[in-house]
């Protein structure tokens, strides 16, 4: 996980996974799962990125 999220990023950035797909819950079953695994894919640490400047 990236060094600079806390527990309580994880709880609200969740919520907000849980509020935007809740409307489309009976429509499209796996949605959430697809905002949730983007979720955590954008919380893996990735390499420094070379072309910006430290």
């Amino acid at each position: 996980m990236c060094g600079n999220a806390t527990g309580l990023d994880i709880v609200l950035l969740l919520n907000a996974v849980s509020q935007a797909t809740v409307p489309w819950a009976t429509r499209t079953s796996g949605l959430w799962r697809r905002y949730v695994s983007r979720f955590f894919n954008g919380l893996r640490p990735r390499p420094p990125d070379l072309l910006t400047p430290t």
